[in-house]
């Protein structure tokens, strides 16, 4: 899912340009999902040549989980902190992560990126 704001053009040329680009995940529930996520950047950097802003939408237990993972060094890590998990049926909690995608715009830091990049 790619979101870009509509007060800029597109370019179908345009990389990914350093404090422009925004990439972001949501982790809630499970610390299994950050094993996916480790993977995630460092094929981003290592494949993708990215190292720029990474959001987390996360909840408060995972934040520290988050902070360990060592490829973080390459990115500037943000957190949009959102309520504890719903921790009730996997089918409700997958509904809760879905929703919670969509709060990227809750970033208090959003309008200062042109190109959004949900993983």
């Amino acid at each position: 899912l790619m979101l870009t704001q509509p007060q800029y053009k597109q370019d179908a040329t345009a990389s990914w340009a350093p404090g422009t680009s925004l990439i972001y995940l949501v982790a809630f529930c499970d610390a299994a999902y950050l094993a996916l996520a480790a993977q995630m950047l460092r094929t981003l950097y290592h494949f993708g040549g990215y190292c720029g802003d990474v959001l987390f939408i996360t909840e408060e237990a995972l934040k520290a989980s988050i902070l360990a993972m060592p490829e973080l060094v390459h990115f500037k890590v943000h957190f949009l902190i959102l309520g504890p998990c719903f921790r009730g049926p996997k089918e409700e909690q997958r509904l809760v992560a879905a929703v919670a995608r969509m709060r990227v715009f809750e970033f208090d830091g959003i309008q200062r990126f042109n190109t959004l990049l949900y993983l």
